[in-house]
């Protein structure tokens, strides 16, 4: 194998395929190559801001990857904004909420700084709780904390109360709410923001 279809490094630490199928593969050391579905390595992207890669994915929504790096604390303000910003695509920000357990893993600090920015909505707030919990191997305490949120029409909080209950050996609670959290084709948009109604979150799109 030429260098032309070998990483940068041997430490692989993340990948994730993008909607072109190409390849992206994060190390801990040596940034992120990003290789076509032939194998061909088509770039090298390194800097300051990536290089120790902590995991990857890919946003359908901005069409962009999205990475974390071992500047955790960082890491975390920028998945803050992410959240918090109500003109992004709410695609976006879930799974700007769903990367965060593997940044802060069991660090209360990193959660802390996470939660305590305090401008995101209620669905994502409560999910934001409620992980927190999970990585302190608190699953049932994690899925009780969502029901504050019943209200609010997220197949997104029923899933994640659908996964945190399965964590805690709650099958047939588990099994009830993902159920729950699929959405029939038939069913009519519904929006919210809190408790008003706009056009700001949306379940079915």
């Amino acid at each position: 194998m030429n260098d032309a279809h070998q990483p940068a490094s041997n430490l692989i630490s993340a990948l994730a395929f993008d909607d072109l199928g190409n390849l992206w593969a994060g190390s801990f050391r040596n940034g992120i190559d990003v290789f076509s579905h032939e194998g061909r390595r088509l770039t090298h992207l390194e800097s300051e801001a990536a290089r120790e890669i902590n995991a990857l994915t890919w946003d359908i929504a901005t069409r962009q990857i999205l990475a974390a790096n071992k500047r955790e604390a960082d890491a975390m303000k920028l998945l803050a904004g992410l959240i918090a910003e109500q003109r992004m695509a709410r695609k976006t920000r879930w799974t700007a909420v769903w990367i965060a357990p593997e940044i802060a893993g069991k660090r209360d600090e990193l959660w802390q700084t996470l939660i305590a920015s305090g401008n995101q909505d209620r669905e994502a707030a409560a999910a934001l709780a409620s992980l927190s919990l999970a990585n302190r191997d608190q699953a049932y305490e994690a899925a009780r904390s969502l029901n504050a949120a019943k209200d609010l029409p997220s197949n997104q909080l029923k899933a994640l109360r659908a996964l945190m209950l399965k964590r805690a050996e709650r099958e047939r609670d588990a099994l009830s709410d993902f159920a729950a959290a699929l959405i029939p084709l038939s069913e009519p948009m519904r929006c919210w923001r809190n408790s008003a109604p706009t056009k700001t979150n949306c379940v079915g799109k």
